[in-house]
């Protein structure tokens, strides 16, 4: 049976963290990528693999985003139709959830697999929004894009392979706007 948690996860630890797994990112050692395959490319390094909604076991209605497994596998469901722009913030959000909230207790393996669902009305989402912000769009690098783009939300957005409205929440996660 899932197990449910709420987090004790502050922003500064979340920021932090966000910032490490950038480091990493950028050490993708396939330059040629764009961000949706380093994405994949980091997602695989831990452990995860990444799949379409309603494939393997993934709910019909897509509402199950995160299976995490016992062993710390894991698989990150995307939905069928979205933008490759959008694919990237569901692929950071999701390994979010998987880097801040699924630590399974010490101890013998449990046989729980723990899911994260879209429609979940927990604290977690909103830490997972916090984690992919400052993932994609560090903080340095988006205000001194917000400068070189002067304020203009399409071409940020086009930088940093992310949708507009990923722009504006940023913007609005620093005051920056």
């Amino acid at each position: 049976m899932p197990r449910k948690r709420e987090s004790q996860k502050q922003a500064p630890e979340i920021v932090q963290l966000a910032e490490h797994i950038a480091e990493e990112l950028k050490g993708c050692p396939h330059p040629e990528y764009d961000l949706g395959e380093k994405l994949r490319w980091l997602i695989k390094q831990k452990g995860g693999e990444v799949s379409i909604a309603g494939e393997y076991g993934c709910s019909p209605d897509g509402g199950n985003s995160l299976f995490v497994y016992p062993d710390r596998t894991f698989v990150a469901y995307l939905a069928p139709y979205a933008s490759f722009a959008r694919d990237n913030c569901t692929l950071a959000h999701e390994l979010g959830h998987y880097l801040l909230h699924s630590e399974f207790e010490a101890g013998p393996p449990n046989d729980d697999v723990l899911v994260f669902s879209r429609f979940s009305q927990s604290t977690l989402g909103p830490e997972a929004d916090l984690f992919a912000l400052n993932l994609l769009m560090p903080r340095e690098e988006f205000e001194a894009s917000c400068n070189r783009y002067e304020g203009d939300v399409e071409l940020i957005a086009a930088h940093f392979e992310v949708p507009e409205g990923a722009v504006i929440a940023r913007a609005e996660s620093l005051h920056a706007r």
